[in-house]
């Protein structure tokens, strides 16, 4: 069992708190399966039974880390529910699952940066916890390079004071060096 980080990806010291998982699935077997797992490993656990409810409750509600959906839902699915997700919350790290195996539309969601990762039912509980570990390290290395991005474009207009300005610099250098490095080890582990 991963025990690692499963707190929210931006959040201080005094600021913990569970990660928090919005499952969407048609089926009410599977969200109550999935909200028990997902329950004992410690996130919070939203559920919404339908495309539309998952976006009324991500409007609704602040702070939610990963979306974990089923595919085949009536009326949208699961893809398009998340490219309406990347629109409204990009740093919604967006997951999808589905009994039907469609590489190729996974392949596409994946490449469009529509889902971060593809889950196939029946899923075993370890392989679906590595999966949320690996999605929640993604949306906090997002965070923080997004961050580091707003830090540079306020570094560039603040030529005023320029000692403190090459200062911020040489930090941000070392955060950006560190996020580099964290994104080759995550290539180099094929996760």
């Amino acid at each position: 069992m991963i025990v690692a980080d499963m707190t929210t990806p931006c959040a201080t010291e005094s600021e913990m708190r569970p990660a928090r998982i919005l499952i969407v699935d048609d089926e009410p077997a599977i969200l109550n399966a999935l909200r028990r797992t997902l329950t004992r490993d410690g996130y919070e656990v939203l559920k919404a039974s339908s495309a539309v409810e998952a976006l009324a409750i991500l409007e609704r509600e602040s702070g939610v880390d990963v979306v974990l959906s089923d595919q085949q839902m009536p009326g949208m699915t699961g893809i398009a529910m998340m490219e309406s997700v990347r629109r409204a919350f990009p740093d919604t790290v967006r997951l999808l699952v589905s009994a039907q195996c469609d590489i190729q539309a996974a392949s596409d969601a994946i490449n469009d940066g529509l889902i971060s990762r593809f889950v196939l039912k029946p899923w075993r509980d370890d392989e679906l916890e590595t999966v949320l570990h690996l999605a929640l390290r993604d949306g906090k290395l997002l965070q923080e390079t997004r961050a580091a991005l707003a830090e540079v474009e306020r570094l560039a207009t603040d030529a005023q004071e320029p000692e403190r300005a090459l200062a911020q610099t040489r930090r941000l250098v070392w955060s950006l060096k560190r996020l580099l490095e964290a994104h080759e080890r995550r290539m180099a582990w094929g996760a």
